[in-house]
């Protein structure tokens, strides 16, 4: 018994004492290391669609306009569009952006207009409008600057009937180029004819048979012609359905309705008369003036002085009662601004 204790310790002794195994090298493998994948480069965005004539065409039309006119400028476009025959809408189309600036509307015939610069037009518009098929206005220039109308959080709002800046010119025709301006609304008397410094002034009234409809319709100047003769050097101005005299109603349907007219015709002013023939005065420009009758019609006949070359007109109101509308025709030498 006591030699296998020794026997075991002596085994144990001497397996302390052997060399400890050196620990083998590692061996590479041969399949590499995972890594991972590259990114990919970012998708760059697709160019935007190119704005042409033709693409706007589309896009008025569809969205129920009448393209009247595409007018390109320096890579940008003037859009001119309307809703019916005597509106006109203008817009100013930027292709760098995209964006559709409101230039113009206009509810008047556009005569004329032109391209100034850069998102800024001046357009010429006179004769009818969509308000009112009775009535015609002389010629006048709107010059008017591109804007672009944003709502409160900055974005662009697309309003198709907005105007930008616009500011008013007189416009000064040549004396053989016509506008016939005034409102055909029944029979006017002719109140009064002055000739002033530039020109000459003329003030109309109601007819006794067309007091009513002539006070209830916010009265206005008649249709007036200008025809101009070379030979003669003479402007006349033919004033349609209008007479000397108002006239004056004796017979009624009842005291009410001779109460009603008397009424009227005291606010009115009734009776008015003014006589034919030669009016008094002249100026730089208007040598001399005369008044006559013609088939229910007045003519105002000016003699003019070689000065004169250029008219324009301006009608409104004297009284607050517009019972007194008023043209005031003006001349000037020929100028080209």
């Amino acid at each position: 018994m006591k030699r296998l204790i020794v026997l075991a310790l002596m085994l144990l002794i001497l397996s302390g004492c052997a060399a400890r195994e050196e620990p083998k090298p590692t061996v590479p493998s041969s399949t590499p290391p995972a890594t991972e994948e590259p990114a990919p480069p970012p998708t760059e965005p697709e160019p935007p669609t190119p704005i042409t004539a033709e693409s706007l065409r589309e896009e008025y039309e569809a969205a129920g306009f009448t393209i009247r006119e595409i007018v390109p400028y320096e890579g940008d476009f003037l859009i001119h569009y309307g809703s019916e025959p005597y509106n006109s809408m203008f817009q100013w189309v930027y292709t760098n952006t995209g964006l559709h600036a409101p230039l113009l509307f206009s509810g008047r015939e556009v005569l004329d207009y032109e391209i100034s610069h850069a998102g800024c037009i001046r357009v010429l518009e006179g004769g009818n409008n969509i308000y009112n098929n009775a009535a015609q206005a002389f010629p006048v220039y709107e010059c008017a600057f591109a804007s672009l109308p944003v709502s409160a959080e900055g974005n662009p709002l697309t309003d198709y009937h907005a105007s930008g800046n616009v500011q008013q010119e007189t416009y000064w025709a040549p004396l053989d180029i016509s506008h016939t301006f005034g409102w055909g609304h029944g029979q006017v008397a002719l109140v009064d004819v002055r000739v002033t410094t530039q020109g000459v002034e003329a003030v109309f009234g109601p007819t006794a048979d067309n007091i009513g409809g002539f006070f209830a319709a916010a009265s206005g100047i008649p249709v007036t012609e200008p025809v101009y003769d070379e030979a003669s050097h003479t402007l006349t101005l033919r004033f349609r359905e209008t007479s000397l005299a108002s006239g004056q109603r004796t017979e009624f349907t009842s005291e009410s309705d001779q109460w009603a007219y008397e009424d009227l015709a005291s606010v009115c002013h009734l009776p008015t008369s003014f006589p034919a023939g030669t009016v008094a005065g002249s100026n730089e420009f208007i040598s001399s003036a005369e008044v006559r009758e013609d088939r229910g019609d007045i003519l105002l006949i000016l003699t003019l002085t070689e000065a004169a070359q250029q008219y324009t007109a301006e009608t409104g109101q004297l009284l607050q009662n517009e019972s007194r509308p008023y043209l005031q025709l003006s001349l000037r030498e020929n100028r080209l601004y």
